[in-house]
C-alpha cells in the first residue's frame, strides 16, 4: 500500500471491515482496503496543520479515531466523514501515544516530556491534567476498569499508576531499550510488552512480575497482539517478519495458565434473564428477549469470575478476583450477604446448593470452602491441592464435583466431605462441568480441546472424548439429554448426538427420568 510520503508510524484496524487507517510523518491519515491495497477516498487532512502524526487509536465502537503528533495536540476524527471533530492541546511537546478507555468515554495521551493526560471525550476537558513520569512515554495501556494506567517509556521501564491517587504503584523492568508497545489480554491480568532491545516480555499483573524468559528476536520489536483466547501472541518485528509465540505453554510451565481465565455468564431458572460478570467488578442482568442490560450492580473491586443463580431465581451469587463472594437480591438489587472474604486469592468458582442453604467456593490451591448461604458462616474446608476452576453440585446434594486447572476432576461426599473418586482422563484444565438433571451423567469441557462424558454411577468415562479444534469453554444438555451443545474458543457451537454414544455403550438408561403422573388439573405432563 503506497501513498504516504514519509514514515508510517501507526495502523488501526476497523472492526468488522477489511479496512485499516494509517498515520504518517507527512501529517496525513489514510484509509485503505486491505484486499486490494487501494486507498479509499481522499487523504484525511487537518486543514492548517502539517505536523507529523505519530499515533492513532480507534474508539471501541469504531466510529472515532484519536490521533496525536508533533504539534502536541490530540485530534478526534469522524471515521465516516473523515473530518476533524475535536482538537485538544495538551503540551508543547509531541504526542507519542494515544489510548481509549474500554467504554469509549476517555482518552489517554502520552507526551515526550514524560507526562500523561486523561481526557473526557464528550466535554473535551482534562480529567487528569498531568501525571508526571521520568522519561518519554512511548506506549500506553489502560485496564478495562480504568483503575490502572500502564506507561511504557523510552528508558525501558514500564510504570503502573493508580488513576485515583495518581500515584505510582509498580515499575516493571527496566529493560535495555525503550518500550515500543503494550498489549493487555482482555482479562487485565496478563500484559505483553515489546522493546527496542529486540525482546518481548510477558508480565503477571496480579504480582507485577515477569513470566517466563524473554521472547528474543533479531531486531527491535514494534508491536504485539494476543489471540482472542490469549494462547498465542503475534509479534511484529523490525526485521520485516511477524512471529507467533505459544503463550499458553509458557504460562503452563510456570503454573500460571489461570492468567487466561475469563469471567462467565449464567441463565436464570426461568430462562428470561442472564447474569454476567464484568472485568470492572460489576454484575449485569440482561433481558434475553430484548438483549439489553436491565440493571447493573456495583460492589466487587476486581473482575468477576463466577456467577450462579439460586434455584428459586431470587438471588444471584458472584465470585470475584478480589477474593470475595456476594449474594444479590434480584428484585431489590442490593447485597443481601457479603462481601464474604473467602480466603481465596481469587474466587474462581462459586455455586449454590440446590436447596439454597449452602455455597461452595474454590480458588487457587487453597481448598474448597463450604458456607452457610444465609449467614455467611464457614461450615467446612475441603483440602484440595490444585486450583479449582469450576464446581457442580448434584441435585440431591450428596456429591460435589470439582474441576481443576491440571485436568483432574474430583468427586466429594457432602456428608463427610471426603473424596470418593478422581477422574483423570483430561490432559489440561477443566473449564466447565455440566450435570444432566437425573444426576447420573455429566459432561466436562477442557483446555485440552475435548469434552468428555462421565457415568456418575461408576465414575467411568463414557465413549471417546468429543474432539474439538480449540479449547472447549462450556456445555449444556438438551432437556431430554439426547443432545449436548458445546461452546468452543473457535467461536463455534457444536451439537453432539449423546443418545447414540450412550446406546452404543449400552448405557442409554443413564438418560432415564422418574415417572410423573398427570394430575387432575392437567398441569403436569406424564414423562419418562
Amino acid at each position: 500500500m503506497r501513498g504516504h510520503t514519509d514514515t508510517v508510524y501507526s495502523v488501526a484496524h476497523l472492526p468488522g471491515r477489511r479496512q485499516i487507517i494509517t498515520c504518517s510523518e507527512d501529517g496525513l491519515l489514510r484509509l485503505w482496503d486491505t484486499e486490494s491495497g487501494a486507498q479509499i477516498g481522499d487523504d484525511w487532512r487537518d486543514e492548517g496543520e502539517k505536523a507529523g502524526v505519530i499515533a492513532i487509536a480507534l474508539s471501541p465502537n469504531g466510529e472515532t479515531v484519536a490521533s496525536g503528533g508533533r504539534d502536541g495536540k490530540v485530534t478526534l476524527w469522524d471515521v465516516e466523514k473523515r473530518k476533524v471533530i475535536a482538537k485538544w492541546t495538551g503540551s508543547d511537546d509531541l504526542v507519542e501515544s494515544v489510548c481509549w478507555s474500554g467504554d469509549g468515554e476517555r482518552i489517554l495521551s502520552g507526551f515526550s516530556d514524560g507526562t500523561v493526560r486523561v481526557w473526557n471525550v464528550e466535554r473535551g476537558n482534562t480529567l487528569l491534567s498531568k501525571i508526571e513520569h521520568e522519561a518519554t512515554i512511548w506506549s500506553l495501556a489502560w485496564t478495562s476498569d480504568q483503575k490502572k494506567l500502564i506507561a511504557g517509556s523510552g528508558n525501558g521501564s514500564i510504570t503502573i499508576l493508580d488513576t485515583t491517587t495518581r500515584k505510582q504503584t509498580a515499575i516493571l523492568g527496566p529493560g535495555i531499550g525503550g518500550v515500543y508497545a503494550l498489549c493487555l489480554f482482555q482479562n487485565d491480568r496478563l500484559l505483553a510488552s515489546t522493546s527496542h532491545d529486540h525482546t518481548a516480555r510477558l508480565w503477571n499483573l496480579d504480582t507485577n512480575t515477569q513470566v517466563g524468559q524473554l521472547l528474543q528476536h533479531e531486531s527491535g520489536v514494534n508491536g504485539a497482539a494476543f489471540s482472542p483466547d490469549g494462547k498465542l501472541l503475534a509479534i511484529g518485528c523490525r526485521d520485516k517478519n511477524a512471529y507467533v509465540w505459544d503463550i499458553y505453554t509458557i504460562l503452563k510451565d510456570a503454573g500460571l495458565e489461570d492468567l487466561l481465565s475469563l469471567p462467565n455468564v449464567t441463565l436464570s431458572p426461568n430462562g428470561k434473564t442472564v447474569a454476567s460478570g464484568s472485568r470492572d467488578g460489576k454484575v449485569k442482568l440482561w433481558d434475553v428477549e430484548r438483549r439489553k442490560v436491565i440493571v447493573k450492580w456495583t460492589g466487587h473491586s476486581h473482575l468477576i469470575w463466577s456467577m450462579c443463580w439460586s434455584a428459586d431465581g431470587e438471588r444471584v451469587l458472584s465470585g470475584s478476583d478480589d477474593g470475595t463472594v456476594r449474594v444479590w437480591d434480584v428484585e431489590r438489587g442490593n447485597t443481601v450477604l457479603g462481601p464474604i472474604t473467602t480466603g481465596h486469592k481469587s474466587a474462581f468458582a462459586a455455586i449454590y446448593s440446590h436447596d439454597i442453604t449452602k455455597i461452595a467456593t474454590g480458588g487457587k490451591k487453597d481448598g474448597i470452602k463450604i458456607w452457610d448461604a444465609n449467614t455467611g458462616e464457614l461450615l467446612s474446608t475441603i483440602e484440595h491441592q490444585e486450583t479449582v476452576w469450576c464446581l457442580a453440585w448434584t441435585s440431591d446434594q450428596k456429591k460435589l464435583i470439582a474441576g481443576s486447572n491440571n485436568g483432574l476432576i474430583r468427586i466429594f461426599d457432602t456428608a463427610t466431605w471426603k473424596q470418593t473418586a478422581i477422574l483423570e482422563d483430561h490432559k489440561d484444565g477443566i473449564n466447565a462441568i455440566c450435570l444432566f438433571q437425573n444426576d447420573r451423567l455429566f459432561a466436562s469441557t477442557s483446555l485440552d480441546e475435548t469434552a468428555c462424558l462421565w457415568n456418575i454411577d461408576t465414575n467411568i468415562q463414557v465413549g471417546q472424548p468429543l474432539q474439538h479444534e480449540h479449547s472447549v469453554a462450556g456445555a449444556a444438555f438438551s432437556p431430554d439429554g439426547k443432545l449436548l451443545a458445546t461452546g468452543c474458543e473457535d467461536n463455534n457451537v457444536y451439537v453432539w448426538d449423546i443418545y447414540t454414544i450412550l446406546k452404543d455403550a449400552g448405557l442409554e438408561d443413564l438418560l432415564s427420568l422418574p415417572n410423573v403422573c398427570l394430575n387432575s388439573l392437567g398441569s403436569i405432563l406424564s414423562s419418562n
